[in-house]
């Protein structure tokens, strides 16, 4: 399996890669999909992993707080590793307090960019854990 390392690493390329072909279609959506490539660098599909929390770095561990029943609900490489139904369980998970309390329907157009840069992400994340395990079972 690839390291955090590497996987922040393409990540960063993605974004990069976004950032060139924004100059070519220079819509204000692009910026919302590299947001949501962004993002994915401290909400990505490892977040499963979270089951030990390090104190030792207040807000890492507040962060990890956070996140622990989502990693208690889904096992590492299961459904939120799953490329765009992950993403869509992140997004719910971190979005249903806000939604419950503002108690509206509407959901702005730009999210569904921020959501597809972080399934962009996310299925570059799928797609090297699985080349990775295929690689490690030759």
């Amino acid at each position: 399996m690839p390291s955090g390392k590497t996987h922040t690493m393409a990540t960063a390329t993605i974004v990069l890669a976004e950032i060139i072909v924004s100059k070519w279609f220079p819509v204000p959506e692009t910026l919302f999909v590299v947001a949501g490539s962004l993002s994915t660098l401290i909400m990505n599909p490892d977040l499963d992993l979270n089951y030990r929390i390090q104190w030792h770095k207040l807000h890492k561990a507040l962060w990890q707080l956070f996140w622990y029943p989502y990693s208690r609900l889904f096992a590492h490489r299961g459904l939120s590793h799953f490329p765009v139904i992950g993403t869509l369980t992140r997004v719910v998970y971190i979005g249903i307090i806000p939604y419950l309390v503002m108690r509206t329907p509407h959901i702005p157009r730009e999210l569904y960019f921020i959501i597809g840069g972080m399934c962009i992400s996310d299925v570059l994340h799928w797609a090297m854990d699985k080349t990775s395990t295929a690689i490690k079972e030759l």
